[in-house]
């Protein structure tokens, strides 16, 4: 499955007019790249951004945009809720969180209680490099890594041409 930049943000623009419009506060920060191999942190952060810039250019949206009470809308937010809940409940009946992941009931593509029993298997132990640790080289940077430990700052500077500051050396310091 190739990631799509335009996809991802199309999702998550119509998650978040969908969350201001109805109240639901829910907003979906997945990736098209996370399941099907090692997610890229940028496509994350992206995704959260994204999500961010249109709650905030939807605020009181509500103020100039009436949701009739009636009809689909209402229809359809009873249904999703009663799916939801019966998802949540077949996850506590089959041992929990890790148990489901383990069973693949995340990214199948069916509408619940339907699967297509495409979801995501991930198991608690083991998987791609499982028990391992793999040191960076000196020379590793990664634009938004800077947080998950040593990152080539001097090559970070060297690329943009500006000053990167790392704060948690700076709090050493």
């Amino acid at each position: 499955m190739e990631s799509c930049t335009r996809e991802v943000t199309v999702s998550h623009t119509l998650n978040a007019l969908i969350s201001r419009l109805t109240s639901a506060h829910l907003q979906s920060t997945i990736t098209p790249d996370e399941g099907r191999n090692v997610p890229w942190h940028y496509n994350s952060i992206h995704g959260v951004n994204t999500a961010k810039q249109s709650l905030i250019a939807l605020d009181d949206i509500k103020e100039l945009i009436e949701i009739k009470d009636e009809g689909i809308l209402k229809e359809k937010v009873r249904e999703i809720k009663e799916r939801a809940i019966l998802f949540l409940e077949e996850i506590l009946k089959v041992g929990g969180y890790f148990e489901a992941v383990k069973k693949g009931f995340f990214v199948d593509s069916g509408c619940y209680p339907e699967r297509a029993n495409d979801g995501i298997i991930r198991y608690k132990e083991g998987g791609v490099a499982a028990g391992t640790i793999i040191r960076r080289d000196k020379d590793y940077f990664a634009p938004v890594c800077c947080h998950f430990g040593y990152n080539n700052l001097s090559l970070a500077q060297e690329i943009t041409g500006k000053k990167i500051v790392d704060k948690d050396i700076e709090k050493e310091n």
